[in-house]
């Protein structure tokens, strides 16, 4: 939307708006038509598949009969004091990292399930920049993220980290919105982490981030299964399609 100010004036003093600011608008406005139209189609299969889940699960009855949202948080610090490696190769360096997270998770039903979780982040280094905050990651498509710089030497960033709606029976897992996917973890470096690895030089590696996708599992057998990921990046070329399989036969 375009919003614009209007002051009354004499005859005499009123002047036409500069030119340039009519362009910067209007470059305003059809970058964010642009973008809109990039991923609109992305933002609809999200919303057409929430409201498909809802329907098929919740009813005015279930709603009154739902449990209470069930709430958890952590608060952590982290504080570090390092001398200058062999040959130069890193400073003295001091760092200081405090996060805090809330978390809600919701099953109104037996079979749905609310999880959503908020991240906080303050983080100081010197020299400056040395540790510097994670831009946008390319597997997120929404921009819900906000990052702040307080001076050379500290930082700050409040990201929605957990925003989805499960569905879940005895055969079919499926989840859509905001989630960790993960196929392993191992202490240094894990090759089954190919949506969203920890990167080497990562401070706090307890949660694993969350990106946009829709997953959908289909549990066979002793513990079979079959099961699809799509996942939106920043840009189209960012998408990531995966199919996943796996079978006990113990």
């Amino acid at each position: 939307s375009m919003v614009y100010i209007a002051a009354k004036t004499s005859r005499a003093s009123a002047k036409k708006p500069p030119r340039i600011r009519r362009t910067c608008l209007r470059h305003l406005f059809h970058k964010l038509t642009a973008q809109w139209k990039r991923s609109a189609w992305q933002i609809s299969l999200f919303t057409t598949t929430a409201l498909v889940l809802l329907a098929v699960g919740f009813t005015p009855r279930s709603f009154a009969e739902s449990a209470l949202p069930e709430w958890s948080g952590s608060i952590k610090s982290l504080n570090l004091y390092g001398q200058d490696a062999p040959a130069g190769l890193f400073p003295n360096y001091k760092l200081s990292s405090n996060r805090l997270r809330l978390n809600m998770d919701w099953q109104p039903v037996g079979n749905w399930r609310l999880e959503s979780a908020l991240d906080y982040q303050f983080l100081w280094s010197d020299p400056a920049k040395a540790f510097p905050l994670t831009s946008k990651d390319i597997n997120r498509h929404l921009d819900i993220d906000k990052i702040w710089q307080h001076g050379d030497h500290a930082a700050s960033r409040l990201q929605v980290d957990r925003l989805n709606l499960q569905w879940r029976t005895e055969t079919f897992d499926t989840t859509v919105g905001r989630q960790a996917i993960g196929f392993g973890r191992i202490l240094i470096y894990s090759p089954l982490d190919v949506i969203a690895p920890f990167a080497p030089d990562a401070i706090d590696t307890d949660i694993r981030s969350g990106v946009d996708a829709l997953r959908s599992v289909f549990n066979y057998g002793l513990d079979g299964q079959l099961g699809a990921i799509a996942v939106w990046g920043e840009n189209a070329r960012d998408n990531s399609f995966l199919a996943t399989w796996s079978d006990n036969r113990a």
